[in-house]
């Protein structure tokens, strides 16, 4: 039945390799069922090499995305990944499903021995088990319209700014700030499913008990804590819908038995979701605003996992030069004032990035006159903050590097992956 879901699925497109990573202490055993191959195979049994960390200890480890790239990502790779790739030509897509302590590595983003990411070999997604993936490739896609949410603790100027982007894009409105309550969002969700639900939020894991992961919207009441948990999302009628949880570490929590991952996309997709977007470890506002809107310009005329690949792609390449390039084309329209601010407070934060101090000190001088301090009091603030910094630097000891590539650490660009359907 997988095999037959798989061919159907990507009939008109690349092969499709299900790989599924089942891990016993320090060992792996590494099964593939494939599109033109109904039968299920061992691929490799594995034994990690006694000088890397067991999966566990990588699961635990906070520094995780900084370690693989710092080197132990390459030699992970080499130990798991080169051997797999015997059976999966380049090209081939390729749907993981791990178990609990695989789910924290992003293996999209191991380098191969050519220097490239796995993910620039084979576009990858994940699954959390085969049963779960058949049914989300048998699903037709929803009619309704698009549900976004953006910022409902009111402390994510920049998840309200991709939430507005992209709302504007899929020609919708926003639920923003304290309009976001739990109220609200089951009222939107009552009807048809939506075709696309994106959350741009702060995300809570329970590490304890994962049903009680959540969301964390806009309190309607002193008594209400806004908590949209993994049970709660669980009883929602989200048939086919493709859900963005754009929000940290949603993607990982431990189910009942470590044979597969629960949490927030697992109550997604069993409440009736055709995908989920979701990260594995804390994100960076700037990095995760930059990457959805890039990612959803890119479903337009790509596939759901290809227009995230490609949008990390995209992320990790950029410069400084093409990062302040992009504010200041964003600049040209008719924004909100305190967006505006952001902007351009954005702008002189990659200016000294660059270490063009003289530039980003020009740029908070024109924020500061440029806007109205009464509609973007804290961008304000920090703007005569940053002007005092800069008074006491000297002058920099280097010409500004316009071509450093500040998401090019794996932490930055690597965090998503695509659960469910690829499509």
């Amino acid at each position: 039945m997988l095999s037959q879901a798989l061919a159907t699925a990507s009939a008109d497109g690349p092969r499709c390799v299900f790989v599924q990573m089942l891990v016993f202490g320090r060992t792996l055993a590494i099964l593939r069922v494939a599109s033109d191959d109904p039968e299920p195979r061992l691929s490799a049994s594995i034994q990690l090499p006694d000088e890397l960390p067991s999966l566990d200890e990588l699961a635990a480890d906070p520094n995780l995305p900084d370690m693989l790239d710092d080197g132990l990502g390459r030699a992970l790779a080499a130990a798991v990944v080169d051997p797999l790739l015997a059976d999966i030509a380049p090209g081939d897509r390729v749907v993981l499903c791990t178990t609990a302590p695989a789910s924290r590595v992003p293996w999209h983003a191991l380098p191969l021995a050519d220097g490239r990411p796995w993910g620039a070999r084979n576009v990858i997604s994940q699954a959390p088990n085969a049963t779960v993936l058949v049914r989300c490739l048998s699903q037709a896609r929803p009619d309704g319209a698009a549900l976004v949410i953006g910022d409902p603790t009111g402390d994510l100027p920049r998840g309200r700014d991709e939430a507005r982007a992209i709302a504007e894009a899929l020609g919708v409105t926003p639920l923003l700030g304290g309009e976001a309550t739990l109220g609200a969002v089951a009222a939107a969700l009552a009807g048809q499913a939506p075709a696309l639900l994106h959350f741009a939020c702060h995300g809570d894991v329970d590490e304890v008990d994962s049903t009680r992961s959540a969301l964390l919207l806009a309190p309607e009441d002193p008594s209400d804590d806004g908590r949209l948990t993994v049970t709660a999302l669980g009883g929602a009628a989200l048939a086919g819908t493709r859900a963005f949880l754009s929000a940290c570490d949603l993607a990982v929590a431990d189910g009942p038995t470590r044979t597969e991952v629960f949490g927030m996309p697992r109550a997604l997709l069993a409440a009736g979701a055709g995908a989920v977007v979701a990260g594995i470890w804390r994100v960076d506002d700037t990095a995760t605003q930059l990457l959805m809107q890039r990612c959803h310009r890119d479903m337009a005329t790509q596939p759901l996992a290809d227009a995230l690949a490609s949008a990390q792609h995209w992320l990790r390449g950029l410069t400084v030069a093409d990062v302040v390039a992009m504010a200041e084309a964003a600049l040209a329209a008719e924004l909100p004032q305190d967006r505006r601010a952001r902007l351009l407070r954005h702008i002189a934060v990659e200016q000294v990035r660059a270490g063009d101090l003289p530039a980003a000190g020009a740029t908070l001088r024109r924020l500061l006159a440029d806007t109205d301090e009464d509609l973007a009091p804290a961008e304000h603030a920090q703007a005569r903050h940053y002007l005092a910094l800069l008074a006491d630097v000297g002058d920099p000891l280097a010409p500004p590097d316009y071509a450093m590539r500040p998401f090019a650490p794996m932490r930055l660009w690597a965090p998503f992956v695509v659960t469910g359907d690829w499509r």
